[in-house]
């Protein structure tokens, strides 16, 4: 009995050993196992948080081949990023931080004043003498255009005539302007007065005449001002002064070219002529005043403005941020004013599932957004989604650019280089005609 009881006991003793060694090694595979599954959610959280942090420090680089911008921080007032959610699961942070949007200052500036403000110089107006047709490369940016056609006169008590002293006879009217440069500012002023006897090339108005003008600089034709629109009349007296910021040296190469469009509510603007004055050899001694015939206009229809949109992209979040910065040069779609805002659609499989639009901006043609709507999309669904920006006016769309995977041309670029690209990219895209689009 003896025997037997302790040979009981050494087998209990040796069970009771092995369980413990058992219950040890269940303990630290576990623990092993619970180390490394908080492990990777460590890493994963830090990937995350170090991707928001390198989005928080890109700064836009917006540089297309055809230009450069001068990028500061908004010092003017304008309006910062808002971040507009328009994701089924709203995400915790924005991919950009507020402060990061910057504004853009091209050269030349342009300043747009009110009549009051221009005080025409007394000393007597002068006749314009245009640049040689011969010189070269002057007219190289203005396609195929006859230099002969556009000869500047003074203003004088009887109808305009060219050089050789033959009568104008295009008949589309006639335009009154001043041009003066302050080279203490340097600011070129362009005063436009009046414009009288407007008339389409086939003398046929069907509908009333809503004369405006549109004011650039040549070759810079990119940025444009715009005078207000006058109901019903073939005599608008505008008195309206706009100004451009630039040096002595950079008006030498410019070329004022004034648009004369009539406002149409119904369809798109009838162009009715243009003037192109050469300033390489403006007085600048003198308050230059012309009143010449209005020309035919290469111009055939009004172009619907361009629009800057940044992309961005995170996988790590799959997030798809779209910055709505800038547009510049819309047409007037209203007499009263046009007040711009941009609808963001997010398309898939051609179907609108997502909408998101900014806020107005009133009274503008050139309004600044600087607003951001982001989406959650997965990786793979990124080769078969669209984005429709469309520029409107109350409900009427001004014009429309599409990103994504069936856009083409420079749409199409920038979407793969944002697939590519571990930062936002920005770009101006030029607005196509809706129709293409609704």
């Amino acid at each position: 009995i003896a025997i037997e009881k302790k040979t009981c006991e050494r087998k209990f003793s040796t069970m009771f050993i092995a369980s413990w060694i058992i219950a040890y090694v269940l303990v630290g595979v576990l623990l092993v196992i619970t180390l490394v599954y908080v492990g990777f959610l460590a890493f994963k959280a830090y990937s995350i948080r170090q991707d928001i942090k390198r989005a928080h420090s890109y700064r836009y680089i917006l540089r297309t081949p055809s230009e450069d911008f001068e990028i500061s921080s908004a010092t003017d007032g304008s309006p910062s990023p808002k971040l507009l959610e328009a994701s089924v699961r709203p995400p915790t942070q924005p991919p950009y931080f507020v402060g990061d949007v910057q504004t853009v200052h091209i050269q030349p500036r342009l300043v747009r004043r009110s009549p009051t403000d221009f005080t025409p110089s007394a000393s007597p107006a002068t006749p314009l003498t245009p640049k040689s047709p011969g010189t070269p490369g002057f007219f190289d940016d203005l396609g195929t255009l006859d230099p002969s056609l556009y000869t500047m006169v003074a203003e004088e008590s009887g109808c305009s005539t060219s050089e050789s002293g033959s009568p104008l006879t295009h008949n589309l009217g006639q335009a009154h302007f001043k041009v003066n440069f302050d080279q203490h500012r340097s600011i070129l002023s362009v005063k436009l007065v009046k414009a009288m006897n407007l008339s389409p090339l086939g003398k046929d108005w069907s509908k009333p005449c809503n004369p405006y003008v549109i004011v650039q600089l040549l070759p810079d034709y990119r940025h444009q001002l715009q005078s207000t629109v006058h109901k019903k009349t073939t005599n608008p007296r505008f008195d309206e002064t706009f100004e451009f910021e630039l040096s002595y040296k950079e008006l030498q190469l410019q070329t004022l070219w004034l648009t004369f469009l009539s406002f149409d509510t119904s369809s798109r603007h009838e162009v009715i002529g243009q003037v192109l004055l050469p300033l390489a050899d403006l007085s600048l001694s003198q308050d230059n005043t012309y009143r010449t015939d209005i020309r035919p206009s290469l111009k055939k229809q009004v172009a619907l403005g361009e629009l800057m949109v940044s992309l961005g992209y995170l996988k790590s979040a799959e997030r798809l941020t779209v910055v709505v910065i800038k547009a510049r040069n819309l047409p007037a779609v209203n007499i009263k004013g046009t007040d711009p805002y941009v609808k963001v659609y997010l398309l898939m499989a051609g179907k609108r599932v997502k909408k998101k639009k900014t806020t107005v901006r009133k009274g503008t043609l050139n309004p600044v957004f600087n607003e951001a709507v982001s989406f959650d999309i997965s990786v793979d669904a990124m080769n078969s989604v669209d984005l429709l920006l469309s520029v409107m006016h109350e409900n009427e769309v001004i014009g429309c650019v599409s990103l994504g995977a069936h856009a083409t041309g420079k749409e199409l670029g920038h979407w793969r280089e944002v697939r590519t690209a571990n930062k936002p990219v920005a770009h101006w895209h030029v607005l196509q005609d809706p129709k293409k689009f609704y």
